[in-house]
């Protein structure tokens, strides 16, 4: 028996992962070497299962059962929750080698949304268009047209593209700052490898799913992003299983 079992949300085939929050965490598992194994769950069973295994909603997130989830057998037993960040917590404390740095003050300056929120406008169309399957489709849009207050194909055009371009170009421009930092990289630490270079990770490797233009406009701001994304490819080669 495998000791996790991954919940991830699946693609159209083949499928693979996609979304950034399950990439923070496989990333993880796969850079401490955990033996796990993925579940696929579509975007409206999310509740359903997480409701089976116990695991309580999240009050303070938009959707309360979110991806990822995971059920682990730690050393005091068998644990089951959600939250990419709760999971990692709980990872690094269970297998403090080798280290993640949690404590990284560059995990006060790196988020998820702030390199996907430029490039919503691009990346959520995306999703429905070309990434998730005909059942997490519906499920998506109608949510998600239900936040942004306008439909998927509204919210595409809500902003001129150049302006999309400006904004993330500005954003990822700064993460470059940030990289350069520590000149021996090619991690946000140097040659020390931290979770953080998962949450950037994570978003890049969202891009490529939504689009290679994407992926290629944006590690085209600067050399030192494609730097980090090549250092991490090891543990993106597990994708689908």
């Amino acid at each position: 028996m495998p000791t996790a079992i991954l919940y991830d949300i699946p693609s159209r085939g083949p499928c693979a992962c996609w979304s950034p929050n399950p990439w923070k965490t496989r990333l993880l598992l796969n850079y401490k070497n955990i033996d796990y194994k993925t579940e696929w769950v579509e975007y409206p069973d999310i509740a359903a299962k997480y409701k089976e295994l116990g695991i309580p909603p999240n009050p303070k997130e938009p959707y309360p059962y979110a991806i990822p989830g995971i059920s682990i057998e730690t050393s005091d037993g068998l644990l089951h929750l959600q939250g990419s960040r709760e999971i990692a917590t709980v990872i690094e404390e269970y297998w403090p080698t080798p280290s993640v740095h949690l404590d990284s003050p560059y995990m006060e300056k790196i988020d998820t949304f702030k390199f996907v929120g430029p490039l919503a406008t691009l990346l959520m169309p995306r999703n429905a268009q070309n990434i998730l399957s005909p059942v997490s489709v519906e499920y998506f849009s109608r949510t998600r047209s239900a936040r942004f207050g306008m439909t998927l194909d509204e919210f595409e055009n809500s902003k001129p593209v150049d302006e999309v371009w400006a904004n993330a170009t500005k954003v990822l421009s700064e993460l470059a700052d940030m990289l350069k930092e520590n000149p021996s990289g090619p991690f946000l630490m140097g040659k020390e490898v931290s979770y953080a270079d998962f949450i950037v990770v994570g978003v890049f490797q969202f891009y490529k799913r939504a689009g290679q233009d994407i992926f290629d406009r944006a590690m085209a701001v600067d050399t030192a992003l494609h730097a980090l994304y090549d250092a991490c490819e090891p543990w993106l080669k597990r994708d689908n299983h």
